[in-house]
């Protein structure tokens, strides 16, 4: 059977692994909004400049907006990888911290029925005055 003082040092590691898988989701998570941020700010200048492209009256213009669209094009596909990347991340960050989260559960049941246990006993052999 396993010390009480030992299973409550391994519930403390795993509690502390669970908090730093659920920081490193958190991170993970935020990375991915910045990144839809980002995606969302490009279309919205996106759409802004092919507004003013189709109102431009000027020959300097529709070339500039033809330049500006395969930087947006560009962008995005950039973006769009670096999101694939933090999804990626995110989905295995979100495993890690799941799997964090039973092993901690687990420990943390397994020691409050070892004391529970050892509780029992040492009432038992009080009243038994052994």
């Amino acid at each position: 059977m396993m010390d009480v003082k030992r299973l409550s040092v391994l519930v403390r590691l795993a509690a502390a692994k669970k908090e730093a898988d659920l920081i490193a989701l958190s991170r993970a998570g935020e990375e991915r909004a910045a990144i839809e941020t980002r995606l969302s700010n490009l279309d919205a200048v996106a759409q802004a400049a092919r507004d003013a492209a189709i109102s431009a009256r000027d020959a300097v213009t529709p070339a500039t907006g033809a330049a500006f669209a395969r930087y947006v094009t560009h962008e995005r596909a950039r973006l769009d990888t670096a999101m694939s990347h933090a999804a990626e991340i995110w989905h295995a960050r979100r495993e890690a911290a799941a799997q964090s989260f039973g092993s901690c559960e687990a420990l943390r049941q397994l020691h409050e029925e070892l004391v529970r246990r050892n509780t029992a006993a040492r009432v038992r052999r009080h009243r038994d005055g052994v």
